[in-house]
């Protein structure tokens, strides 16, 4: 018998599925300021959708959780800083990594993760008044 998602594992759950379908608009919408919205807002999301992602199976500290995804993303820009995503366009890993570095990409992931470590605090304070 399969042991139910405890609620923290279910808040984790809930919150990367939101980031996700954030992040999947950002990927489609083509209306005004869709370069904006794409650009910025899609790395924004996408970084919220990883920390939650991975807090569904680690249990580390917040800190370390976030500390993981921030290296991630900032590797992910120092490469496309060194052009070592210079496919084409077209090409899997150039639509999800993106290709060119640019500095207000950091800013973004700073703000999602601050976003996304923000509603699990969040989510432990009502916690401790609900108990």
């Amino acid at each position: 018998m399969q042991r139910p998602p405890d609620s923290l594992r279910r808040f984790h759950l809930a919150a990367g599925s939101t980031f996700l379908a954030a992040c999947l608009f950002v990927l489609f919408y083509r209306g005004p300021g869709w370069r904006f919205t794409r650009g910025t807002l899609g790395d924004l999301f996408v970084v919220g959708f990883l920390y939650h992602l991975l807090s569904i199976f680690w249990r580390g500290p917040m800190a370390a959780r976030a500390g993981a995804i921030a290296v991630l993303a900032v590797g992910i820009e120092l490469a496309q800083w060194a052009r070592l995503f210079t496919a084409k366009p077209s090409d899997p890993l150039v639509v999800v990594t993106g290709s060119t570095f640019d500095v207000w990409d950091l800013v973004s992931y700073a703000v999602g993760l601050a976003l996304a470590v923000t509603l699990e605090r969040m989510r432990g304070r009502s916690q401790e008044r609900g108990s």
